[in-house]
């Protein structure tokens, strides 16, 4: 299975271009849904209406990919120049 998407690196032309996409191992990260949280001072988060433990880290916020059944958090968010999986700080099913 090969994925298009829209070539950012050139400016906009009449025409149209697509470029390969991502690899499908970073599928589930592109397709979940991103919420951006504060990590407090005990390394916990808040989201659902509940606090999370999450492995300590350097960064005062992360971001959360949710996912039906399950949440995933990670260090930082992917960009289109970095677009490989980050850290991730914790996994959980709900």
């Amino acid at each position: 299975m090969i994925i298009l998407q829209p070539d950012i690196g050139n400016e906009f032309t009449e025409s149209s271009c697509l470029a390969p996409g991502t690899a499908l191992e970073l599928l589930d990260l592109h397709l979940a849904t991103h919420h951006t949280r504060v990590v407090q001072k005990a390394g916990e988060i808040s989201f659902l209406g509940r606090r999370w433990k999450i492995t300590p880290g350097e960064t005062k916020q992360v971001t959360i990919l949710q996912q039906p059944g399950s949440f995933r958090v990670i260090a930082r968010q992917p960009t289109p120049l970095e677009p490989e999986w980050p850290d991730i700080l914790a996994e959980y099913r709900l």
